[in-house]
């Protein structure tokens, strides 16, 4: 599960989120390293993986807004969440945010990269005020946007049957709080439902920024098999357009289709 929000201007923005997914994409084929996040050796090498899939990625981000005036500053956050029953590996740059619902309860994953968050976390801004602050929009930790490096954050995860996991571009939390989502989350059980909702609530509200939502629904724990199928569902309010897929966990194939 990726999210990428562009930042630098609609074309700027729209061009160094596109970029990220496709070196994210051709790194995972084409160099992921052995993956099973039961083995901490294996863990660990996945890890750095990450790390440097981040900082390659920044640098060529870096390298196009250099060649193309039109392009400078440039750059977007990335959230990678690796699912592999029943572990989760999270990697993180930027406000972009990943959500687990477990138990009715809703609990953010990922830090925002931002200036305010900074401030609150150095007891420096009310944690009410921030979502106000002039320093909300500015971040530290991005892909490109000129930085001398993106650094991000990994999280490890031990899942349960039954969790939820919610990857979104900062639009939607700009116009609903986390209890609203959760509230979202717990009165539709479908992801496709859910995200319709919310990204749909989210542009009732203003819909200031662009906004994307990726759900991944994990089967209730009797009903799980060695070729146990996990749904995801995405949308985005920018393209207007949503994604179905199944992925089937332990085995190599997947299917994708799109929803009537």
């Amino acid at each position: 599960m990726l999210v990428a929000d562009g930042m630098g201007g609609h074309q700027a923005g729209g061009r160094a989120s596109v970029r990220a997914l496709e070196l994210c994409i051709d790194q995972f084929l084409g160099s992921m390293p052995p993956s099973d996040l039961a083995d901490n050796h294996q863990r660990k090498k996945l890890e750095q993986f990450l790390h440097e899939l981040f900082h390659r990625s920044h640098r060529s981000l870096e390298s196009d807004a250099r060649s193309d005036i039109r392009l400078q500053g440039m750059g977007t956050t990335l959230t990678i969440a690796l699912l592999q029953w029943p572990r989760l590996l999270i990697a993180h740059a930027g406000d972009s945010r990943c959500y687990l619902l477990r138990n009715g309860l809703l609990t953010p994953q990922t830090q925002d990269h931002t200036i305010a968050s900074e401030l609150v976390a150095r007891g420096e801004l009310n944690i009410d005020d921030a979502p106000r602050s002039p320093w909300g929009n500015m971040l530290w930790n991005v892909l490109g946007g000129g930085g001398s490096q993106a650094k991000p954050d990994i999280k490890f995860i031990e899942l349960q049957a039954d969790d939820r996991i919610l990857l979104c571009s900062d639009g939607l939390n700009k116009h609903l709080t986390d209890n609203e989502i959760a509230e979202i989350l717990l009165n539709n059980q479908l992801p496709e439902d859910a995200c319709r909702c919310l990204v749909e609530l989210a542009n009732r509200r203003g819909g200031t920024d662009n906004i994307t939502v990726v759900i991944s629904q994990l089967a209730q724990e009797a009903k799980f098999t060695d070729s146990e199928i996990t749904s995801v569902y995405e949308m985005s309010s920018e393209s207007k357009t949503s994604t179905w897929s199944q992925t089937l966990d332990y085995l190599p194939d997947s299917t994708t289709d799109t929803p009537p």
